[in-house]
């Protein structure tokens, strides 16, 4: 898996969350880049995203509008979830295979809006009880 490039902030990625321990995601998920620092090399700050509506809409979830949505279904980012995970755990997000060839096609440089993305980050702030 492991990224080859240098992710950036608002960009769309998938994150293996095996390994970790439930209430923690444990599965294959989308997740938006909130932070990468050369810093320090090798992590990114993530939040994930669901396809699940929460059953109780608070302040850290966020519906994306449309100008972030890739493949026209209705997602939902996690804010209250904030990962920071290594690049080991991060790929380019796979939307399916090539009929004709079989191959994998990858979302690339997929970035949300800057709406969106501001939206999270007070969703984050909300979550983590900051004032913005």
């Amino acid at each position: 898996m492991a990224l080859n490039f240098y992710p950036k902030k608002r960009m769309i990625l998938e994150c293996d969350f095996h390994d970790f321990k439930e209430p923690e995601i444990t599965k294959k998920r989308p997740v938006v880049v909130i932070s990468c620092s050369r810093a320090r090399p090798g992590l990114c700050i993530v939040v994930p995203i669901s396809r699940t509506p929460p059953q109780k809409l608070e302040a850290w979830h966020h519906p994306f509008s449309r100008a972030s949505s890739w493949d026209r279904q209705k997602r939902w980012a996690k804010c209250d979830m904030i990962y920071t995970v290594s690049y080991d755990r991060l790929d380019r997000w796979k939307k399916g295979r090539d009929r004709r060839t079989g191959k994998r096609i990858y979302l690339s440089n997929f970035y949300i809006s800057q709406e969106d993305f501001e939206s999270i980050k007070a969703g984050m702030s909300a979550a983590l009880g900051l004032k913005i």
